[in-house]
């Protein structure tokens, strides 16, 4: 039992210090993004993809898979919140790939280089919490919050990033 509690301590601790990391990162991107915005000479926006919006719809779902698996932690809830996540990283591909199609690329303006920045930066930590949901006996309620996070995450970089 003291083991059980212990052991449930120092993941809540570590998870503390894993949000606290990830919300820093995102955060001193933001400030730098807004930063920049203000040296218009060298700010060239580039249009967001539609589908880049779509695509937080499918985010949304796989939120809601991943709280479906935390309350009820089968084989099948993992497997769609793993699907739908999937989904997202891959309709982000296109999103980046509907950019350099419309001649935007990583060098092309500043606006570019964050966007693909801070999309891929998303990305990869999307990519973590599905690694973290591969974790069978992981803990759910931890994972779900990681991912909820993500989500809102998501939706202040794409809100700054379209209208900003």
């Amino acid at each position: 039992m003291t083991v059980s509690i212990t052991l449930d301590r120092h993941r809540r601790t570590l998870f503390a210090a894993i949000m606290a990391t990830v919300a820093m990162l995102f955060v001193a991107f933001a400030a730098a993004y807004l930063e920049r915005r203000a040296m218009p000479q060298e700010w060239v926006r580039i249009p967001v993809p539609r589908l880049a919006w779509l695509n937080l719809l499918v985010l949304a779902a796989a939120s809601a898979a991943v709280e479906a698996y935390r309350r009820k932690g089968t084989a099948a809830r993992r497997l769609t919140a793993l699907g739908v996540a999937g989904l997202f990283v891959v309709l982000q591909v296109v999103v980046w790939m509907q950019c350099r199609a419309a001649g935007a690329g990583l060098a092309s303006s500043a606006h570019a280089s964050f966007f693909f920045i801070l999309s891929g930066l998303h990305a990869l930590h999307l990519l973590g919490g599905m690694a973290a949901l591969l974790w069978r006996d992981g803990p759910r309620p931890l994972i779900a919050a990681y991912w909820h996070f993500l989500g809102f995450v998501w939706i202040g970089l794409l809100s700054m990033m379209t209208f900003a």
